[in-house]
């Protein structure tokens, strides 16, 4: 039994005739009685138990008053009886709240009273129903269930705790209604649900049919690939009832092989020196779609409404290395689908000298990105290759404005003879809106750890692209990894901070090194992007995976299994902040 109470009281059983003092006259009646206290005035009693409840009586002279009968009554005495001594017993509260239940004590016609709170009975058994046969998508039917106590009564109005042990096979809400997960095979599927009263329990096993296919369709719909790399194509199954799964195990084929090959697994490989196109089929039982595949020298889809200027302020480009410009513009606008805010000069501004002096006039307006390029004499072939980055970013998103891009012609020759020429630009230009300059921004909450000896981007999708798409549950199980130089002879502040880190990610992108001869611009550097503030499409990324653990103990440099490319320089930072007027500011870190 739990009994609460507020202060001791001193508890009487008041069944007696008060006896007359020496004092008194024998014919003098006794004071009258000015108050009565039960206590304890509230108390919690369980069902089946007992409280033996007392009084503290005082006369209209505050003098305590003993032995007086006392009349004893129970507001519900199918809940709570209550004997001529105060002793009071709860009876069974089946329902599945506590009960309350005033006792009252009558004295001399003053009266007080208790609220008992009876306790629901406790469950002994909870028996689940089980269903008549497996249940399919859009049913929801609910469990029903019988509780009952020690001595096999029935419990009303209780309601268990629910739980699937499996909530990708089915569902369960608060009330024991369940949701079967829509799912595309050949046989049931089971799980099994539990009820919990209490200290009691039982479960039943719930089987849910497949649903039926009704179409099957490729992601993405118009798949591009360079000359050479890979791309993963995804089959979306729709089914009957309109739910939409993934991860159906498809078989993939190309109508020319010549231009594409396929793997059961959906990886699509583009041929090393043959463009054109392919009609790429994927097939599911007695479902299939179909796309075409288009493989070119820039691998770049359908562009967005992201505007992306170039601007050459030097000398007039190759044809090698302007198609490589527009060929990385092309790539990224396919990935960033939308605009972002709206910045319009109010008036002509000048760029400052570290962004070559170049004037914006006014009434020229973005919704993205305004490049300047050059590519000119520096110190010739192998020392500086250039510079690229923001200059200006948004007041309010950070995300650029204006940047630049600056190479070594005599450099950029050499890429173009050993085909990196195309990644560089396009990882220069990634650092130009953000990957590896903007995300250190200190007003952007959450996406950067610091310059700190395990530096990473803890923005929310990129972490999860690494860990389910690239293989890197545990690497990336908190963050992205950020270089921090550890392991890599050469590597400083060119590289430090400002990529992913390169014993970790290898030949990834936007690592600091650029491994010839494709690295693929991954789903993280693409999620990458969309946590910065972008609106992306990371279908368009090319298939990457994680190399093997060798390769990531940080801290040991293996030469054997240690491929470092071309080291690339520092992502140039911004200096400004531009509201959407136009009006430029210091940007103060």
């Amino acid at each position: 039994m739990r009994v609460t109470g507020g202060r001791r009281w001193a508890l009487v059983a008041a069944t007696a005739v008060l006896g007359a003092s020496a004092c008194e006259s024998p014919t003098k009646p006794p004071p009258a009685i000015a108050s009565v206290v039960v206590g304890p005035g509230t108390a919690l009693i369980e069902s089946g138990a007992s409280l033996q409840l007392g009084v503290v009586v005082t006369d209209v002279n505050s003098n305590p008053v003993t032995n007086r009968p006392v009349t004893w009554t129970s507001a519900d005495t199918s809940l709570v009886t209550v004997t001529s001594s105060g002793l009071a017993t709860a009876k069974n509260n089946r329902t599945n709240t506590s009960a309350s239940v005033r006792v009252t004590a009558t004295i001399g016609g003053v009266s007080d009273d208790a609220e008992l709170l009876v306790q629901p009975v406790a469950a002994a058994t909870i028996t689940l129903a089980a269903l008549a046969g497996p249940i399919a998508e859009g049913q929801t039917p609910t469990l029903t269930f019988q509780a009952r106590d020690a001595g096999g009564g029935l419990l009303s109005g209780r309601q268990p705790f629910w739980e699937s042990r499996d909530t990708n096979v089915v569902q369960v809400s608060a009330n024991g209604q369940l949701t079967p997960v829509a799912f595309i095979g050949t046989s049931n599927r089971s799980a099994r649900v539990v009820a919990t009263l209490g200290s009691v329990r039982d479960s039943v096993l719930v089987s849910v049919a497949p649903s039926a296919l009704a179409s099957l369709e490729i992601q993405p719909q118009q798949p591009y690939l360079r000359l050479g790399y890979t791309k993963r194509l995804r089959v979306v199954a729709t089914t009957a009832a309109g739910s939409r799964i993934t991860g159906l195990p498809a078989t993939y084929t190309s109508s020319n092989g010549a231009v594409v090959t396929t793997t059961d697994a959906g990886l699509v490989t583009a041929s090393t020196n043959t463009t054109g196109t392919s009609q790429i089929i994927a097939t599911y039982g007695a479902a299939a779609d179909t796309v075409t595949l288009t493989v070119d020298n820039c691998g770049a889809g359908p562009a967005g409404t992201y505007p992306i200027e170039l601007r050459n302020v030097g000398p007039g480009l190759s044809p090698a290395v302007q198609e490589a410009f527009d060929c990385a513009r092309a790539r990224i606008q396919s990935v960033i689908r939308a605009p972002i805010s709206i910045v319009t000069f109010s008036t002509a501004t000048t760029t400052p000298a570290s962004c070559f002096s170049q004037t914006i006039d006014a009434g020229t307006s973005t919704g993205g990105v305004i490049i300047l390029m050059r590519v000119a004499p520096i110190d010739g072939v192998g020392a500086v290759l250039g510079r690229a980055g923001p200059c200006s970013i948004r007041s309010t998103s950070r995300l650029a404005v204006i940047g630049l891009m600056e190479f070594d012609d005599a450099d950029l020759n050499n890429l173009v003879t050993n085909g990196t020429l195309l990644p560089v630009i396009l990882h220069e230009m990634l650092h130009v809106i953000g990957l590896g300059s903007t995300w250190r921004d200190p007003l952007i909450p959450n996406i950067y750890t610091g310059d700190t000896g395990d530096p990473g981007f803890l923005g929310e999708r990129a972490t999860r692209a690494c860990r389910e798409e690239h293989g890197g549950t545990l690497t990336c199980a908190v963050q992205v990894p950020v270089e921090n130089c550890v392991g890599i002879p050469g590597c400083g502040a060119g590289t430090q901070y400002g990529h992913w880190r390169e014993l970790t990610f290898d030949h990834e992108l936007m690592t600091g090194y650029i491994d010839p001869p494709r690295p693929p611009f991954s789903r993280m550097s693409m999620a990458a992007l969309g946590d910065l503030g972008y609106t992306v499409d990371i279908e368009q990324a090319e298939h990457y995976v994680m190399p093997t653990p060798t390769l990531r103990e940080r801290g040991i440099l293996n030469p054997q299994n240690l491929r470092l490319g071309l080291q690339l320089p520092a992502p140039v930072l911004p200096t400004q902040t531009v509201d959407a007027q136009g009006r430029v500011r210091p940007l103060l870190r």
